[in-house]
């Protein structure tokens, strides 16, 4: 991919899109073993926002990546 080299997208792919996916999966982790009939309000709403934040963050990085085009070599 011309302008971009493979340390950059190795960096974004492992870091932040990797970080996204590393979250969004220990949340899911979280909501799985939580008692939503005694857990606080807010201990829900929480981990519910930050969910929505790490999938948004995953489907953009994945937008991202597509988004890049090019023969898939790095340059």
């Amino acid at each position: 991919m011309r302008g971009l080299s493979e340390k950059l997208i190795v960096s974004h792919y492992e870091n932040n899109y990797g970080g996204a996916v590393k979250r969004l999966n220990s949340i899911g982790s979280k909501l799985a073993e939580l008692d939503y009939g005694s857990a606080p309000v807010f201990v829900v709403n929480g981990l519910k926002r930050e969910e929505l934040i790490a999938t948004n963050s995953m489907i953009l990085h994945e937008c991202y990546f597509e988004s890049l085009g090019g023969d898939g070599r790095l340059s």
